[in-house]
């Protein structure tokens, strides 16, 4: 490894860090963004050339050449992402900590790869200006966009969330590496970077040092998507074992520093327990029991005598936001994410067919919190409609089953009341088992029961009326399509022999 050092004769206030390898066609979008920045402060630019054999290095000199002054670049004669990578330190980050950060002079770092670049000129100046003022931030990020192979540009991330240290430590996504500053922390911290990967993984350990803000008026940068980066041609079971080797380093982690907000956050994701990621779609309905029926399904949740789980309250556009947080606010804030989302889709679109909304109301609030569950780390999914509620040992019961066999779905038994006379349960199976071999039903699984994961069916909700113009219960149809992928990709699907769902049976039919 050769390194250019520089002496500066004044203080470097940021150092941008970029990291490339064979991209030929992309470096010099990555260089000229850098250097066409306007700043009062001094900045340096360190390019790490991780062996490139297709003429990124020369590309690099020429530039190193004309400013020798600003330019650090850290040449590699053997390729060493390779190595670290399938020494289970992935995503390309560990060059940086190994050969970049040790380097970086600057108070703060920003990052960019070398297949990614800025257009906004003032973008460095904008962040510093920010975090100079505000020292309970240790980072800020800006909007970005994806550019396609095909040289198609879609919004990868548009309008951004301020983050508190423990929504950092929980992994919020979107956030991409080229629009990342953050205050150089290295140099105190060095053991700890060698204990994690991925620059997404930085993200988590930065909040154990500040908050994070999002910057609005930073022209977006751009994240190129293209089929030479390295990352991509990793297959996926390569890719799931290295995120899972990752996850789990960042959790010992965690557990050292002795936090325990902040541990039980990683704990959720660090895929040694199983953790379950609730979703509660709700709205406020017009008979006023929204209140009611909220509290007892939430309260059914925080009774569980298993407590590993994270509950994802996804508002479908509550009338009354002042009514719903004060429900909220009685509950673990640490164990509740919460939205509220602008448009309830379904319930606009259809609110003059009353069948066709009760098949799919709530598809999209539903679909939103099984997203940020997945984004958190989580795996394993319940939804609980809000006026649906549990047994005390309803997780317990569910994780049990899922210690030994590893299903991709269950189920437990639901009582119905006395709707239907002589029928207590759903699914009507009579067993004398614990469990049994069971494939989803499209008819008499209720769905506040099942449990499914993500990683073997990676399946979403959908509104049926909208593709095939039937009024089918979108949940029904989700089963029928999990009832084919489980038994063509050889899964295990069980239903558990014990009634620990309550479905409210108002509006319940022989039909659905």
């Amino acid at each position: 490894m050769i390194v250019n050092r520089i002496k500066l004769e004044k203080k470097v206030m940021v150092s941008v860090c970029s990291s490339t390898y064979n991209h030929v066609n992309f470096i010099k979008d990555a260089l000229n963004g850098f250097l066409m920045q306007k700043t009062d402060f001094i900045f340096e630019i360190i390019i790490y050339d991780d062996c490139s054999t297709d003429g990124t290095t020369d590309i690099i000199k020429e530039y190193v050449k004309k400013y020798p002054e600003i330019i650090k670049p850290v040449y590699q004669d053997a390729n060493q992402f390779g190595k670290l990578f399938d020494a289970g330190m992935d995503y390309g980050y560990a060059p940086l900590t190994k050969f970049v950060f040790p380097e970086a002079k600057g108070k703060y770092i920003a990052l960019c790869e070398g297949d990614d670049y800025w257009t906004d000129p003032l973008k460095l100046q904008k962040q510093v200006d920010f975090l100079e003022k505000n020292p309970e931030y240790v980072y800020s990020y800006h909007a970005c966009n994806l550019l396609t192979e095909a040289g198609t540009i879609h919004i990868y991330c548009k309008d951004g969330d301020d983050f508190t240290q423990a929504e950092l430590v929980a992994l919020p996504a979107g956030l991409a590496t080229s629009t990342k500053m953050f205050r150089n922390l290295y140099n105190e911290n060095k053991e700890d970077f060698a204990k994690f990967s991925g620059d997404a993984f930085l993200t988590c350990y930065l909040g154990l040092h500040g908050k994070c803000k999002y910057i609005a008026d930073i022209k977006p940068s751009i994240y190129r998507q293209h089929s030479g980066g390295v990352w991509h041609k990793k297959n996926y079971e390569e890719k799931k074992r290295l995120y899972k080797k990752s996850r789990e380093k960042l959790y010992d982690l965690f557990v050292e520093k002795g936090i325990p907000e902040f541990i039980a956050i990683r704990r959720r994701s660090s895929g040694r327990f199983n953790y379950f990621g609730i979703v509660i779609p709700t709205y406020r309905r017009e008979d006023g029991k929204t209140p009611f029926y909220l509290k007892r399904a939430l309260d059914s949740v925080f009774n569980q005598t298993y407590k590993d789980f994270k509950v994802f309250l996804i508002g479908d556009c509550y009338d009354d936001l002042e009514e719903l947080k004060a429900i909220i606010s009685e509950y673990p804030k640490d164990q509740i994410y919460f939205k509220n989302l602008d448009h309830a889709i379904e319930r606009e679109k259809y609110k003059n067919n009353k069948m066709v909304l009760w098949t799919c109301g709530g598809t999209n609030a539903s679909n939103f919190g099984i997203s940020k569950l997945q984004e958190e780390g989580l795996k394993l999914v319940c939804l609980l409609d809000h006026d649906d509620y549990w047994e005390p040992n309803h997780l317990e019961v569910i994780n049990n089953v899922i210690e030994k066999e590893h299903p991709a779905w269950v189920c437990t038994k639901s009582n119905i009341g006395n709707l239907r006379p002589g029928t207590k349960y759903l699914p009507e199976v009579e067993t004398d088992k614990e469990y049994i071999d069971f494939l989803p039903l499209a008819k008499h699984v209720i769905k506040s029961s099942t449990c499914w994961n993500l990683e073997d069916i990676a399946t979403r909700i959908r509104n049926v009326f909208e593709e095939t113009g039937q009024p089918f219960p979108g949940d029904a149809d989700l089963w029928e399509r999990m009832a084919w992928h489980i038994p063509h990709f050889g899964l295990k699907s069980f239903m558990i022999n014990k009634i620990t769902c309550i479905h409210d049976a108002e509006r319940y039919t022989l039909e659905n």
